[in-house]
């Protein structure tokens, strides 16, 4: 009720502002994401008992609902990369009420299935970091390498 009863004044504002910053703590505001630092894991930032604000889909993505954050900084005290940043503000528009995707990548299927299980970003940096080290990703015929379809 609040928020439409806000939308109503800044509709007849003689001169409406459409973002108006609000100090700390506001009950109102955005949550942006590093997303170079997001590896889009499944940890609770995506997983708190009210999801209308941040969620996630079967595809890898995180989305965002402004109109529904109340700024409580769950997500953000969840996130293990500590890429989410709270914004105090009051802004109006079309981007407040609609979900917009902070991030999105291409999953990566299972290798024996072909569902997806992960990010293929992640995976990509996990072989990488095994590359040379692992007895699996060594040069060898004998040795099968994960990060292939072995099917």
């Amino acid at each position: 009720m609040l928020r439409f009863a806000l939308r109503e004044l800044h509709r007849v504002a003689p001169a409406p502002t459409d973002i108006i910053p609000l100090p700390a703590g506001a009950p109102f505001g955005a949550v942006e994401i590093d997303v170079e630092g997001c590896t889009l894991c499944p940890v609770l930032c995506v997983r708190l008992p009210d999801r209308r604000a941040v969620g996630r889909s079967d595809r890898p993505l995180l989305r965002f609902t402004e109109d529904a954050c109340v700024q409580c900084g769950l997500c953000k005290a969840t996130c293990p990369e500590k890429v989410i940043s709270l914004t105090p503000r009051l802004a109006f528009g079309d981007l407040t009420v609609a979900a917009r995707v902070l991030k999105q990548e291409e999953p990566f299927p299972c290798i024996r299935c072909g569902r997806p299980f992960g990010v293929k970003s992640t995976i990509d940096r996990v072989v990488a970091k095994l590359a040379g080290e692992h007895w699996m990703y060594q040069n060898s015929s004998s040795r099968p390498r994960r990060d292939q379809d072995v099917r």
